[in-house]
C-alpha cells in the first residue's frame, strides 16, 4: 500500500509514492480512508483488516475473524463502523474503537465482494 502525491511537470501529471505501509502477509483486495482523513483501512488476502495511521504509517489495530480472504471492507459514513465481506461467504460489522465483531451476516451461497453503507 502506498500513498501517492500528484506531480506536475509541464504537460505531465504524475504521481509520486509518499509512504509505503507494510504488515500484511499476503495480497491487500481494498483500501479506504476514514471520513476524518486521518486513517486508512485496507483488507487483505491474509483474512485481516487493518487500520493505518495516515501521519506515521503505523498499523494501530488488526481485526481478525473471518476464514479466508477478506475481500473488501469499507467503513461507514461516521467512522465508527466497518463492514467487511470475504470469501467465507460471511459478511461482518465491527466497532472500529473496540476491533469487537458486532455482527456476522451468514448464509451466502457465495463469495462477498462488494459492501456498501446506505446513506
Amino acid at each position: 500500500k502506498q500513498w501517492y502525491q500528484r506531480r506536475v511537470r509541464g504537460d505531465f501529471v504524475g504521481f509520486e509514492c509518499m509512504k509505503t505501509l507494510h504488515g500484511h502477509d499476503h495480497t491487500v483486495s481494498s483500501v479506504q480512508f476514514v471520513p476524518t482523513g486521518d486513517f486508512i483501512i485496507s483488507a487483505s488476502r491474509d483474512k485481516s483488516i487493518k487500520v493505518w495511521e495516515v501521519s506515521t504509517g503505523y498499523c494501530t489495530k488488526t481485526l481478525v475473524g473471518h476464514r479466508e480472504w477478506v475481500r473488501v471492507a469499507t467503513i461507514s459514513p461516521d467512522g465508527k463502523l466497518i463492514a467487511s465481506g470475504s470469501n467465507d461467504h460471511t459478511i461482518r460489522i465491527w466497532d472500529i474503537a473496540t476491533k469487537d465483531c458486532k455482527l456476522e451476516l451468514r448464509e451466502h451461497d457465495h463469495v462477498d465482494e462488494c459492501v456498501a453503507w446506505a446513506p
